[in-house]
């Protein structure tokens, strides 16, 4: 009678150790790819908004007939999202989501903040209105752009502003326009109620997805004095500027 031989022949440790190193290396590649394609959808839905601010400041002139006219100036204001509920229906923020919102501050003795009766309409949906909660914004989320949440949309953990003056990059939270479609870097004083207005040569918007900045988890947005918008392509990290020195995205 023929006795069937039972193969105990199994892994090795060598090829144990060569199945998890391909593991790794594909799954670092779709983590990688996920990344990715969820930083380039996120510029480029914020891209298409600051189109929406550009257009919004040559066709929806703020005017006021007063010295103080670009208080009111339309804006871009990045801020943490008022997401944790306190008392009287109030929000307040937690620093755990980010995003922004796009207004004028044309309301009462301009305060710096988006009020939800200042925020811009969605044109693609005239019953949003484009912002994340704010503390001053008491509203049904319901009413609010999901896009603009950035942390919940697309993973983005950090928002960073620069302004580019004379290839010196410095940073800011807000960007203005005026009714010549002309951007500014903007911060706000609170003494004074007013708000300072840079010209810059440009301004880039870098999002990224940690704290620890690399070319792999971070995506810029290039915005030159006018209001036209590039992504850079990243070939070993989104070349921003070359002068003088080569300047990437991720070393801002």
């Amino acid at each position: 009678m023929t006795k069937l031989r039972v193969s105990k022949k199994g892994f090795t440790l060598i090829e144990l150790v060569l199945v998890l190193v391909v593991a790794g290396i594909l799954s670092s590649i779709a983590i990688s790819k996920i990344n990715s394609n969820s930083l380039i959808l996120a510029a480029r839905s914020l891209s298409q908004d600051i189109y929406i601010l550009r257009d919004l400041a040559l066709n929806y002139d703020v005017y006021d007939y007063t010295t103080n006219y670009d208080k009111s100036y339309w804006q871009i204001y990045f801020h943490c999202v008022a997401n944790t509920k306190t008392s009287y229906n109030k929000y307040k923020c937690n620093h755990q989501e980010f995003g922004y919102s796009i207004f004028s501050d044309s309301i009462g003795s301009s305060s710096s903040n988006p009020d939800a009766n200042e925020l811009a309409k969605d044109l693609f949906d005239k019953t949003k209105l484009i912002g994340a909660r704010y503390a001053g914004i008491s509203i049904d989320d319901n009413l609010l752009t999901t896009r603009t949440n950035l942390t919940k949309s697309f993973g983005i953990t950090k928002i960073d502003v620069f302004y580019n003056l004379n290839n010196k990059y410095k940073k800011t939270h807000r960007i203005m326009v005026n009714e010549l479609g002309e951007l500014f870097a903007s911060s706000y004083t609170n003494k004074t109620k007013t708000y300072n207005l840079i010209k810059a040569n440009s301004y880039i918007i870098r999002l990224s997805k940690s704290t620890n900045i690399d070319q792999n988890n971070s995506i810029c947005i290039v915005i030159n004095n006018v209001g036209f918008t590039t992504i850079p392509k990243n070939n070993n990290g989104q070349l921003i500027s070359n002068i003088k020195k080569p300047i990437y995205c991720h070393n801002l």
